[in-house]
């Protein structure tokens, strides 16, 4: 604590900028996680639609490898 008004006044400042600055970080990833899990389940959906690998009967041409 500090007598200063000024000084008390910086200090509050800096405490005030130091809480907004957790809460943003704190909703920043809240929507990143949000976003992510909503792709997650949108791929969880799509992936059975996806088209199967076709498979020919034999080995694999020489020009594969």
């Amino acid at each position: 604590m500090t007598p200063d008004p000024a000084h008390a006044r910086l200090m509050l400042d800096g405490e005030f900028a130091r809480l907004v600055a957790r809460q943003s970080l704190t909703l920043a990833f809240d929507d990143v996680f949000l976003l992510i899990a909503g792709l997650f389940a949108l791929a969880v959906v799509i992936i059975p639609f996806c088209k199967p690998p076709m498979f020919t009967d034999g080995p694999a041409p020489v020009e594969a490898h």
